[in-house]
C-alpha cells in the first residue's frame, strides 16, 4: 500500500487509544490539525533520513504543505484532545508529499504502521476500502484519494469541489470517471469557498469555486465537473492557496486564480482565469499559503511573492499591497524545500527550519512579536518536513519524531494547553 498525505482534516479515523511514543514516517497538516503516519520498525529512523533529504525538493504542506488541504472551519475538537487517536491502519509503503506533486519528492518508505490525528477534527471517518489502498490522500472540505489511478472525492459539496456534478455533500466516496488516470490531487485549505485540483498524464483539471479564475479554464465559472486547465501539458508540481493556484512545468511556475494581492506573481495584480508565468527558472520547491507564494530554486535560494501584510515574504519592509514579483529572502541559504501557512512560511536548509511571517501565536518559533519580517530558527534539530497550519507549525525529525508550537487554542499541539513558543513533542 502506498499514501501520500495531503494536509489533514482527521486522516481517516480517530478512534480511541492508548497515547504511546511511536516513530512518525509521514507528517500532514490542515488548518487547525495534524495527522502522522507512524511505524514501530526501524525502517522509520532511515525513512526520515532517505526521505526528508528528498522532501524539501517537493513543496508543499502543505503542504505541504503538506501542504498541503485543511479542514472544516466549523468542525469540533477531537473527543479526547488530551492525546492524538490511532487509525489503527496499515500504512504499508507511505509516500509523503510535502504540499505539491513533484519528481523530487521522497522515496516510499516500508513500514508497518497507523494514522494518528489530533487537533481540530472533524467526527472520525472511517476508511473504505479504496483509502486503505490509495496511493494519495487529500483532506480538505472535500476529501479525496486516488485508488489505482481512480480519482475519489465525499465530503463539502458546497461549491462543486467534490466534482460529481452536484452540490450535495456526500458521507460516502463518489468517482470521477473522467479523471481515471489520476495522479495527484489537492483541495484548497484556506478561504471560504473551496476547489479541488488534480494531475492527470501531465494536464491539469480544476472544478469547485471558480470566481476568481482559480480553475484556470478561462472563465469565472464555478463548476460541479472537473475543466481542464488551459495551456498546461506537462506539470510535475501542483499547489492550491486559498482563491490561487500554481503548477511547475519544466522548472518554471505558472500560477492563475486570484491575483489583486500579487500571489501569482505575475508583475500585475489582476485576477488571471488562465495560467501566466512566473519569471524563475529551476524550480525544485513550490508552496501556497493563503495569498501568498514561495519557492525554492535549484541554488538554494527563497523566493516569494504576493500578501507581505504579515510579513510573509520574508522582507523587512511592510508593504500591504503585496509583491507581485518574486522576492529573493536573505537569511536563509542552500534552502531544500518551503512550505506556506494561511500567513506564515518556513523553508528547510540542512536539516533546519527557517521562519517568518504571521508570529500572533508564536508559529514562527519566536517570542515578542506580533510580525517576523525576517527568518528565524526553531530549536528543532534534523528537520526532515515540515507541515503549517493557520496559526501554528510543526517538524517531523530524522529520529521520527514530531515536535509542533504556536496556537494550541484546539489543541494543534497534540494536547490541551497555551499557545507555546518553545517546539513540545507530541505523543502519538
Amino acid at each position: 500500500m502506498r499514501f501520500v498525505l495531503i494536509g489533514c482534516g482527521c486522516l481517516l479515523a480517530c478512534s480511541g487509544g492508548e497515547s504511546r511514543e511511536r516513530s512518525a514516517v509521514a507528517l500532514a497538516v490542515g488548518i487547525n490539525d495534524v495527522c502522522v503516519i507512524s511505524g514501530e520498525t526501524s525502517a522509520a529512523e532511515d525513512a526520515g533520513q532517505d526521505a526528508g533529504q528528498d522532501a524539501g525538493q517537493d513543496a508543499g504542506q502543505d503542504a505541504g504543505s503538506l501542504e498541503d488541504a485543511g479542514v472544516l472551519e466549523d468542525a469540533g475538537l477531537l473527543e479526547d484532545a488530551g492525546s492524538p487517536e490511532d487509525a489503527g491502519v496499515d500504512a504499508g509503503l507511505v509516500d509523503l508529499d510535502a504540499g505539491s506533486s513533484g519528481d523530487a519528492g521522497p522515496a516510499p518508505v516500508a513500514v508497518s504502521g497507523q494514522v494518528s490525528c489530533w487537533g481540530n477534527g472533524q467526527s472520525p471517518l472511517r476508511p473504505t476500502d479504496g483509502m486503505r489502498s490509495a496511493s494519495q490522500i487529500t483532506l480538505g472540505a472535500a476529501r479525496c484519494f486516488i485508488d489505482d489511478g481512480e480519482l475519489l472525492c465525499l465530503g463539502q459539496n458546497d461549491d462543486g469541489e467534490l466534482g460529481d456534478g452536484t452540490t450535495e455533500d456526500r458521507e460516502r466516496a463518489v468517482g470521477l470517471p473522467t479523471l481515471r488516470r489520476a495522479e495527484f490531487v489537492q483541495t484548497s485549505r484556506f478561504g471560504a469557498q473551496h476547489f479541488t485540483c488534480a494531475i492527470v498524464e501531465g494536464e491539469v483539471w480544476c472544478w469547485g469555486a471558480g470566481d476568481r479564475g482559480q480553475l484556470g479554464d478561462r472563465t469565472t465559472d464555478t463548476r460541479s465537473t472537473p475543466a481542464r486547465v488551459r495551456g498546461i501539458s506537462a506539470a510535475t508540481a501542483l499547489t492550491l492557496g486559498a482563491e490561487h493556484a500554481c503548477v511547475l512545468e519544466g522548472g518554471q511556475p505558472f500560477c492563475w486564480g486570484a491575483g489583486t494581492l500579487g500571489q501569482l506573481g505575475n508583475d500585475m495584480l489582476f485576477d488571471q482565469d488562465a495560467p501566466v508565468g512566473v519569471e524563475l527558472t529551476d524550480v525544485l520547491s513550490i508552496a501556497a499559503g493563503g495569498y501568498h507564494t514561495c519557492a525554492v530554486t535549484s541554488d538554494g535560494i527563497v523566493h516569494c511573492w504576493g500578501d507581505s501584510s504579515q510579513g510573509q515574504l520574508g522582507v523587512a519592509i511592510p508593504g500591504d499591497d503585496g509583491f507581485p514579483t518574486p522576492i529573493a529572502i536573505f537569511g536563509v541559504a542552500d534552502a531544500v524545500s518551503v512550505a506556506a501557512g494561511a500567513a506564515h512560511t518556513c523553508a528547510l536548509s540542512a536539516g533546519t527550519m527557517f521562519c517568518w511571517g504571521a508570529n500572533d501565536a508564536a508559529q514562527t518559533g519566536e517570542s515578542g512579536v506580533t510580525v517576523r519580517r525576517t527568518p528565524v530558527s526553531p530549536e528543532i534539530a534534523n528537520v526532515v518536513q515540515m507541515g503549517l497550519g493557520a496559526r501554528f507549525t510543526c517538524a517531523l525529525t530524522s529520529e521520527g519524531a514530531v515536535l509542533c508550537f504556536g496556537a494550541n487554542d484546539l489543541a494543534q499541539l497534540g494536547s490541551p494547553g497555551a499557545d507555546r513558543v518553545r517546539p513540545q513533542t507530541v505523543r502519538f
